[in-house]
């Protein structure tokens, strides 16, 4: 297994030599269920039965839609980043491959929280085992409860170095999360008293 700090440079690397196309795969795919879920939070108060219109009805179609779009765009950044093919390749191989990636993202989601129900541990362990089911069907083509047994198959004997790297990957990315939220918090308090 390589070491995290081989792990960074060698994600570091992918990242500066495919920065337009992961950039423009990601906003392409994954804003407009941001913007749909905006929507429907300013909506919310019209989701009951006796305020439903066309309106609402229309956002959860959109929301919906903008869901698979996200699957679409999962399928063709782990493909891009795979063969650096191109936007359209790797979004054309999404759509194509889009009743797989949803099947294999549910199959693991399932068992995952089956896992949790059960008792956190196997929760977890489950979490690390099936991590790369989605990569395996990508990039080995094993589709279903093959790809998941693959995924077991890549991890064994090495869940708890797995699972420090993505610990510590989450921790990152959770870190710069705050951090972001609160600059803005401190951004609108300060217009709020300039206001004032």
């Amino acid at each position: 297994m390589i070491t995290i700090n081989k792990l960074f440079k060698d994600s570091w690397e992918i990242y500066k030599k495919q920065f337009k196309s992961l950039v423009l795969i990601t906003i392409l795919t994954f804003l407009p269920i941001a913007i749909f879920q905006t929507l429907a939070g300013l909506y919310q108060d019209n989701f009951k039965a006796e305020n439903f219109s066309a309106i609402e009805f229309g956002l959860i179609a959109l929301t919906v839609l903008a869901i698979f779009i996200t699957w679409i765009g999962k399928g063709a950044l782990i493909k891009n980043i795979n063969d650096n093919k191109g936007i359209v390749k790797s979004l054309n191989y999404g759509w194509h491959n889009l009743a797989s990636i949803v099947w294999v993202d549910i199959l693991t989601s399932i068992i995952i929280i089956i896992g949790f129900i059960l008792f956190i541990i196997p929760g977890i362990l489950f979490s690390i085992w099936y991590a790369f089911a989605l990569m395996v069907l990508i990039l080995e083509n094993k589709k279903g409860m093959q790809a998941l047994k693959q995924s077991r198959e890549l991890t064994r004997g090495k869940w708890q170095g797995i699972f420090v790297r993505i610990i510590i990957l989450n921790g990152i990315i959770y870190t710069i999360y705050v951090c972001l939220y609160l600059c803005n918090i401190q951004k609108l308090e300060r217009r709020g008293g300039a206001k004032k």
